[in-house]
C-alpha cells in the first residue's frame, strides 16, 4: 500500500493548489479526484460563466459601437460559436492544471475517495478499488448546487447552474429563481444576449448581501436590459411540458419560460467520503474546522466550500497554504477579516470588508 505525506480530496481551486504548494514544500502528495481537475469553478461555475459574460459584454458594446462613430451593419450573435469558445477555455485551463501538477510530480488517482479511518483511504471507481496511506489528509470537496425537490429539477427544461453552462443554444426566454450573485449574474448575461428574462426573488430584494447604492445600479442595468424581477415572491410549483415551463407563484403569478434556472444556493460536498468512521464532526451540513483548518480528527484538514466558512474560489485556494503548512508541522491561522469579492453582473460589482448588505447564508 502506497503512503504519501498529503493526500489531497478533490482538484479543484482548493485541493489543487493545497497540492502544488505541499509538493513545492518537499512533500510526498497525492490528489484525488472522481471528476476533472479545476473542480466546479473551473469547469462549470466561475471560468465557463465569465466566459459567456465575456461575450455579453462584448456584445453590449459592439450595440453602442456608432456611439464612438464606429458603424457596424447589423451583427448577429451565434451561440453556439459562444458555447464553443466557452468549453475550448475550459478544456485549455483543465490541461494547464493537469500539467502544473505533472510538473510538481503530485500524483493524481482518478476515483471516488473514502477515508476508512485517519491515514488510510479507499479510491473507488467502476470495476477498480485501491487504497493508499496519507500521514495528513486535506477534504477539498467543494459544494454542490441546491436542488429543492418541490421544483423538479430535470436537467432539461428546468437546470441548475451546471446545466445551463452546458446548453448550446440560446433560450428565448429563461426564468430565474434566487436573487443572490449567480442568479443575477446568469440574469444579465442572457438578457444582454437577447433572452427574455425573469428573476423570482423570496427575499425582499436582489443581492442582499451587497450595498443597497450598488444594487440599485444593477437594478437599473436590468431594466435597461428588460428583465422583469419578482422579489418577496416564492415558486410554489414548476410545470414543464414539451418546450417549456409553467411556474405558478405566490400571489397567484404565473410566469413562462423555455428554460428556468434554480440558483438558490449551494452545499457542502460531504456525503460518501467516510467521515464518521473517520471521526470527522459536522455542523450544519459542513465540515467542522478550527482557525487552522483542522478538524476533529487527527492529520485531517478541510478547506474551500466543503466548510461553508466562505463559499469563494480564492479563499479556497488561500486556505490551502493554512492547511498545507499545518499539516508539515506549523501553526498558522486564517483570517477573514478582509475578503475581497466580485460580482460579474452588468456593471459588475466588487467589494471587501464592511457591507451594508442584510446578512444571509448563500456567499459568494
Amino acid at each position: 500500500m502506497k503512503e504519501f505525506d498529503i493526500a489531497v480530496i478533490g482538484a479543484g481551486p482548493g485541493g489543487y493548489v493545497a497540492a502544488i504548494r505541499a509538493a513545492q514544500q518537499g512533500a510526498c502528495v497525492c490528489l484525488i479526484e472522481k471528476d476533472k481537475v479545476g473542480g466546479t469553478c473551473l469547469n462549470r461555475g466561475c471560468i465557463p460563466t465569465k466566459a459567456l459574460y465575456s461575450t455579453a459584454h462584448f456584445w453590449q458594446r459592439l450595440k453602442h459601437a456608432e456611439d464612438h462613430g464606429i458603424r457596424i451593419d447589423e451583427p448577429t450573435l451565434d451561440y453556439a460559436v459562444a458555447a464553443e469558445r466557452r468549453d475550448n477555455i475550459v478544456k485549455r485551463l483543465v490541461g494547464g492544471i493537469e500539467q502544473l501538477l505533472k510538473a510538481h510530480k503530485v500524483e493524481l488517482f482518478r476515483g471516488q475517495a473514502l477515508i476508512e479511518e485517519p491515514g488510510r483511504i479507499c479510491i473507488k471507481r467502476p470495476e477498480v478499488t485501491g487504497r493508499i496511506r496519507a500521514k495528513n489528509i486535506i477534504i477539498a470537496t467543494g459544494s454542490r448546487s441546491v436542488r429543492p425537490k418541490a421544483l423538479s429539477i430535470d436537467g432539461k427544461n428546468v437546470l441548475t447552474s451546471r446545466e445551463i453552462l452546458a446548453i448550446k443554444e440560446l433560450p428565448a426566454s429563461l426564468m430565474v429563481v434566487g436573487g443572490g450573485y449567480i442568479g443575477c449574474e446568469f440574469a444579465g448575461i442572457f438578457a444582454a444576449l437577447g433572452t427574455r428574462v425573469t428573476v423570482v426573488e423570496q427575499l425582499p430584494g436582489l443581492l442582499e448581501q451587497s450595498d443597497r447604492q450598488v444594487v440599485k445600479e444593477v437594478e437599473k442595468s436590468f431594466k435597461s436590459l428588460g428583465v422583469e424581477v419578482h422579489t418577496e415572491t416564492s415558486v410554489e410549483r414548476l410545470d414543464a411540458k414539451g418546450g417549456g415551463v409553467t411556474a405558478y407563484l405566490s400571489g397567484d403569478k404565473q410566469v413562462e419560460a423555455e428554460k428556468v434556472l434554480v440558483a438558490v444556493g449551494r452545499v457542502p460536498n460531504i456525503d460518501n467520503l467516510g467521515l464518521e468512521d473517520a471521526g470527522v464532526e459536522t455542523k450544519d451540513g459542513a465540515i467542522a474546522v478550527d482557525d487552522g483548518l483542522r478538524t476533529s480528527a487527527p492529520g485531517i484538514y478541510a478547506i474551500g466550500d466543503v466548510t461553508n466558512i466562505i463559499q469563494l474560489a480564492h479563499v479556497a485556494s488561500y486556505q490551502a497554504g493554512i492547511a498545507v503548512a499545518n499539516a508539515m508541522g506549523g501553526d498558522e491561522k486564517a483570517d477573514y477579516r478582509v475578503v475581497p469579492s466580485a460580482i460579474f453582473t452588468l456593471p459588475e460589482i466588487g467589494q471587501v470588508g464592511l457591507t451594508d448588505g442584510r446578512p444571509c447564508s448563500q456567499h459568494r
